[in-house]
C-alpha cells in the first residue's frame, strides 16, 4: 500500500465520517460502504463504492465508481464519478471525497443551506 494511501486510511479509520466503513480490497483499491443520508430516497441502503488509486496518487485522482446501483444524475453504476468541478488537488483526502459524495446524495435544501452558510462566513 502506498504511504499516502495508508496514512489516509489510518486517519479515516480513527475518525470516520458519515458512518462509513472502508476495507482494503487490493494494494491499490479500497471499498467504501456509505449509508444513504436520512430523509432521502437513498436512506436504508448501504452503497458500495470502489476507490482505485493510480500509481501517481495523490497527483492523479482515484477512479471512484458506485458498485451498488443508484438512481442519481451524477452517479451511475460502474461509471467513474467526477465530483470535483474545479479539478483534482493532491490536498484532497479520502474523507473529502466521501463527504462530497454524501453531500450530493443529501436533500437539495441541505445543500443550499450549506452553501448559504459558507457565503455568510465570508460576507462582511
Amino acid at each position: 500500500m502506498k504511504k499516502r494511501m495508508k496514512k489516509e486510511l489510518e486517519k479515516f479509520i480513527n475518525n470516520p465520517v458519515c458512518n462509513t466503513e472502508i476495507h482494503q480490497s487490493t494494494e491499490s483499491q479500497l471499498i467504501v460502504y456509505l449509508p444513504g443520508p436520512e430523509g432521502t430516497k437513498y436512506e436504508n441502503t448501504i452503497y458500495e463504492i470502489s476507490f482505485d488509486y493510480p500509481d501517481d496518487y495523490p497527483f492523479k485522482e482515484p477512479t471512484i465508481k458506485f458498485i451498488t446501483p443508484i438512481d442519481h444524475p451524477l452517479f451511475q453504476k460502474y461509471s467513474q464519478i467526477h465530483i470535483f468541478s474545479l479539478g483534482w488537488s493532491p490536498a484532497f483526502w479520502i474523507k473529502d471525497i466521501i463527504e462530497r459524495i454524501y453531500f450530493f446524495m443529501s436533500p437539495v435544501e441541505t445543500r443550499i443551506d450549506t452553501y448559504k452558510n459558507k457565503i455568510n462566513r465570508y460576507t462582511f
